[in-house]
């Protein structure tokens, strides 16, 4: 994956920050990183971390433990 751009949505003071990512196969994806006051305080290591983290919540969904309790249960 390789950062393509960044861009902003909203309006001030509630601006949203977009990261534009693209893959081997130079398919690109959309990612809201979130409010321009959290990511701005950010430093390289750590929006490297959130763009990661962003991707791989979006690609491995996960079970809640509220569904994890409740699977094979009666209604």
């Amino acid at each position: 994956m390789k950062i393509k751009a960044f861009r902003f949505t909203g309006k001030y003071p509630n601006f949203e920050v977009h990261s534009i990512v693209t893959d081997d196969n130079n398919d690109e994806q959309d990612i809201e990183l979130g409010d321009l006051e959290y990511v701005g305080t950010l430093n390289e290591k750590q929006l490297k971390e959130l763009i990661q983290e962003t991707l791989e919540g979006r690609q491995q969904p996960k079970l809640t433990n509220a569904m994890q309790q409740l699977t094979g249960k009666a209604l």
